[in-house]
């Protein structure tokens, strides 16, 4: 459809409030990873290369650096006794975040 076949620029949105209980006490890796409007984005960077139907070496090599799916936060938090942890999330029309939360290494 003519929806897919432009870049769609996105609009920032009422932030996310995560709030996980029941979370064992210890420390903890939390990663932020999203993807949307030009955020781990090569299809939009390809529609602007005007769609080409075969790609060159260095048109490939962008598109996948633009793809490395670096976390855009990350950082070791504290879950007390209580078991309770709240994350504040910004976010924007069409993103998708995906949160991570492992035990931190010792």
């Amino acid at each position: 459809g003519v929806y897919y076949g432009k870049p769609i620029p996105s609009t920032e949105s009422r932030p996310v409030q995560l709030n996980l209980k029941g979370v064992a006490p210890g420390s903890y890796q939390v990663q932020v990873r999203r993807t949307g409007y030009k955020v781990n984005d090569a299809y939009t960077a390809y529609l602007e290369m005007g769609s080409p139907k075969a790609l060159s070496t260095e048109q490939l090599k962008k598109l996948q650096d633009l793809t490395t799916d670096k976390p855009e936060a990350s950082r070791v938090v504290r879950v007390h006794a209580d078991g309770k942890l709240q994350w504040k999330l910004p976010m924007r029309s069409n993103d998708i975040v995906l949160v991570t939360l492992e035990p931190a290494a010792k």
